[in-house]
């Protein structure tokens, strides 16, 4: 998000304050200036944010799933009948409910202000009706969109035993639901974010990857709430400034990063008994 979003969100003014000129890697100090602050650029231009997203989802799906409700009246706005979708549409399924659940570098990371929910924290707030739930994440492998944090191999090896594990007990807590990883190593960050911003439901936890296509969904976006001090405070201004089902979720039970590295083990079965718990 950071090295794809944010240079094109800010414009040319901010891009050559916050951004090497390269025009490829933000700075780190921009990215507290515009992801932390509660009075940050990116929360008072959240309307625009959420405008272009959603214009770009349509124009690489379509407008299916909760768009089709803004289809009517929103048709000129977003162009919905003016785009032939970029992607074949018949090889690309739209899920009910979108989980993120970033991983990758944080499988390894000391970084304090991140960290992961349990799995109950997503499945406590899905819809009892939901018929497909997709959790996005990082490919296991050593290909596709990933950084290069993402591609250590013992990180990735723990994403795939946590992630599946995760896919497990969503299947168990929804069992007519269909359950699917959405991580391909063809899976874009475009694409990515097009499946959160058209499902009926889209589950943002710790991550500032996942905030910018929450507040674009069409349908209900469940964001763990921030505070005016922690990761995403900027939220907090955007939730004001657009009107969106944005819903922030009370999660406080939740691990540190920096405690999976530290007592993950030979296999993670301790980690593993947290995430599935329903107790602190």
């Amino acid at each position: 998000a950071g090295q794809l979003v944010l240079p094109w969100l800010t414009g040319v003014d901010d891009y050559k304050v916050g951004f090497r000129n390269d025009g490829v890697t933000p700075k780190h100090k921009a990215c507290r200036k515009l992801y932390n602050q509660m009075k940050s650029p990116v929360g008072e231009r959240a309307r625009a944010l959420q405008y272009d997203l959603r214009r770009m989802a349509v124009g690489l799906l379509g407008c299916r799933g909760s768009c089709q409700e803004f289809a009517g009246q929103d048709e000129h706005v977003y162009g919905v009948t003016r785009h032939t979708p970029l992607f074949d549409i018949k090889d690309v399924q739209i899920d009910d409910a979108i989980l993120h659940f970033r991983c990758g570098d944080l499988m390894n990371s000391e970084e304090p202000r991140y960290g992961f929910l349990k799995f109950a924290s997503y499945a406590n707030h899905l819809s009892p009706a939901v018929k497909s739930i997709g959790i996005a994440t990082e490919p296991f492998g050593g290909a596709g969109q990933q950084r290069d944090a993402d591609t250590d191999p013992i990180a990735q090896e723990r994403c795939r035993i946590v992630v599946n594990a995760m896919k497990d007990y969503i299947q168990h807590r929804f069992p007519e639901s269909v359950v699917q990883i959405r991580n391909s190593q063809k899976e874009s960050v475009g694409l990515t974010y097009a499946r959160m911003i058209l499902a009926n439901q889209t589950f943002v936890g710790l991550s500032t990857f996942g905030f910018f296509p929450a507040i674009a969904c069409f349908g209900q976006a469940l964001i763990r709430r921030p505070s005016r001090r922690n990761l995403g405070a900027w939220l907090l201004l955007a939730k004001e400034m657009i009107d969106s089902n944005i819903k922030f979720v009370d999660e406080d039970d939740w691990l540190p990063v920096a405690q999976v590295k530290l007592r993950w083990g030979e296999d993670g079965r301790e980690i593993l008994e947290w995430f599935r718990s329903n107790t602190t």
